[in-house]
């Protein structure tokens, strides 16, 4: 008997210990899908992601038209600016701070997102859309 008519006659070890690891690959394929499911989206995700949307190319906007100042000793350096830095630059420069604060409208708006308080969602969004000019 040929060592081909042997493999086909009779299971090897190797292939009956793959056959009882495939349901726990099964398991662990589906469990991975499982949790790279997205997150929950809140009742206004959408609308918040349109003000986001808004108020970055109100930054852009800004930062085109804007004033230029000294640079700092940290910049030369080779510091970066952190989130904060920025928006305290602008206001040095005398800048508005139209970006920052709605910016933290929508912050607020992502937070009652989150808890399911639409109500209060779509009150800070017409604040941030207020605050950048629109209605």
């Amino acid at each position: 008997m040929s060592i081909l008519e042997q493999a086909t006659i009779a299971p090897s070890r190797n292939s009956q210990s793959s056959l009882t690891r495939l349901p726990i690959l099964i398991l662990g394929v589906a469990i991975g899908f499982g949790s790279t499911s997205p997150l929950r989206a809140g009742p206004c995700a959408t609308e918040i992601d349109c003000v986001r949307a808004q108020v970055d190319a109100r930054i852009d906007l800004d930062a085109g038209n804007g004033r230029t100042g000294r640079e700092s000793s940290a910049a030369m350096r080779h510091r970066q600016p952190t989130p904060s830095s920025i928006p305290q630059a602008e206001r040095d420069l005398g800048e508005s701070g139209v970006a920052e604060v709605a910016t933290a409208e929508l912050a607020r708006a992502r937070s009652a997102d989150q808890a399911g308080d639409r109500g209060a969602c779509q009150e800070a969004l017409a604040k941030a859309r207020l605050i950048l000019g629109g209605t």
